[in-house]
């Protein structure tokens, strides 16, 4: 019998709103249908959070991953030490507690014995971010990929924490085709996408003006059309979002995080959810502001961390799907005829375009 979809979740710091998401993320008895989950923490953390919060979650405490109970929240202790809390601020003794229940998580997520992870808000790991550490504890830092996850639209990050004055020195070709390439996979590997459409943003705005885009950005999406890969661009990134034209695209491929982060804010009305892609396993986490304003108040919005249990859920199963589905391709018989539609429709100039919706031909 093959046993329920086990989602690991270390429980980032316990200073912050972890455990308040959790808590409430899983107070619903349908969600155990889906997957069963394991916290990476302590049973201390948790008793505390919850007579913070006057809740009364329900959940078991176990010592090792092979005594976790379907239809329960599992509470895996990983660290048994006296803990102090210290509410709303990050510390040295939380961090180093952080990174004890994340590097148990990956252990085991290796071993296989998690499926996939799920992670809530947490501080520097070694002075790096989560998935950044992440990343390079599984030696994929190469191939790896941020994707900014919502309803209205999916923005890759080429660039990740790096200040605008860096960002133009951190894109070579390389790097931004295999960005541009990875992205695709991602698509159509974990979301389904038959023939993804790709959309790149320029570096030049109206604050900033840099070579970038003449010397970089234009030559890759060129080299890319000619091996029939749909990428377009690069766009002005204000004229992008506020004429929708992400709306004609399957991803959005923005060269640094604020030029994602930003509109994908604005057009979008929940919080979203960043997929760690281009790994041999599934990391994801929700799109969190507010880590530490509201611990103990029972404020936080649970909503995007819960989006991001069933996004990693969906793209592990699609990946499963795609990956059986091409295990044993068939050779292809014939020559397709390319399709040249799409890049025909992206070359059309803007006043042709609009003649074109009010019927008319100038």
């Amino acid at each position: 019998m093959t046993r329920k979809l086990r989602i690991g979740i270390p429980h980032g710091d316990i200073n912050a709103i972890g455990y308040e998401l959790i808590f409430k993320t899983f107070n619903c008895e349908e969600i155990f249908e889906q997957c069963t989950p394991i916290v990476y923490g302590t049973p201390k953390a948790a008793a505390y959070h919850r007579n913070a919060l006057g809740m009364q979650p329900l959940f078991t405490i176990i010592n090792r991953v092979e005594e976790v109970k379907d239809g329960k929240l599992n509470i895996l202790t990983t660290i048994d030490d006296d803990l102090r809390f210290e509410l709303g601020k990050p510390t040295g003794e939380a961090e180093k507690m952080a990174k004890t229940a994340l590097d148990k998580a990956l252990a085991d997520l290796q071993e296989g014995h998690v499926d996939l992870l799920v992670l809530t808000p947490s501080g520097l790991i070694d002075g790096q971010t989560q998935e950044d550490y992440i990343a390079r504890q599984l030696q994929q830092a190469d191939n790896s990929l941020l994707i900014l996850v919502g309803e209205q639209m999916k923005v890759a990050l080429a660039t990740h924490h790096l200040p605008i004055e860096k960002v133009a020195d951190a894109i070579d070709e390389a790097r931004l085709a295999g960005k541009i390439e990875q992205f695709i996979r991602s698509l159509r590997r974990d979301f389904r996408v038959g023939k993804p459409r790709i959309a790149v943003l320029s570096l030049n705005t109206a604050e900033t003006n840099s070579n970038v885009d003449g010397a970089k950005v234009t030559p890759v999406v060129q080299q890319l059309r000619e091996k029939n890969i749909n990428a377009y661009g690069p766009f002005n990134p204000e004229d992008f979002f506020a004429n929708r034209q992400y709306q004609a695209f399957d991803g959005v491929l923005a060269l640094y995080d604020a030029q994602a982060t930003i509109p994908f804010s604005c057009l979008n009305a929940e919080k979203g959810v960043y997929l760690l892609a281009g790994m041999n396993h599934v990391v994801a986490f929700p799109q969190v502001t507010d880590r530490y304003e509201n611990v103990g108040k029972g404020l936080a919005d649970e909503a995007a961390f819960r989006k991001a249990v069933f996004t990693a859920i969906d793209v592990y199963r699609h990946q499963g799907v795609y990956d059986e589905a091409y295990a044993n391709p068939l050779p292809k018989l014939y020559r397709e005829k390319r399709d040249e539609s799409e890049k025909v429709r992206f070359n059309i100039p803007k006043k042709h375009e609009a003649a074109e919706e009010n019927g008319t031909d100038n």
